[in-house]
């Protein structure tokens, strides 16, 4: 078997383990996940956690859990909405 061979079976045996692991479209993202779903800095991420203004779950002192449902809603609630000409 060539290195080739063995790099490409190594390759799909690791898509494979990390299918498993974590399924595409998963509800729960980590805390890397999240930050780069809302555009922010894990430290910015860890910030809101810590003061509470972001629905999160802690596992241990690093381990991070979010649902892209509360982080839409996070979002939404932030959002500001523009005044209409209109008015």
């Amino acid at each position: 078997m060539t290195d080739q061979e063995l790099l490409a079976q190594f390759a799909a045996m690791e898509q494979r383990i990390l299918a498993a692991v974590k399924p595409e479209g998963s509800e729960y993202l980590t805390a890397e996940e999240a930050a780069a779903y809302l555009r922010l800095s894990e430290r910015q991420l860890r910030d809101l956690c810590r003061d509470q203004r972001i629905t999160h779950a802690r596992f241990d002192y690093r381990t991070y859990r979010f649902k892209r449902a509360d982080l839409d809603e996070w979002f939404e609630a932030y959002r500001v909405k523009r005044k209409s000409v209109y008015d």
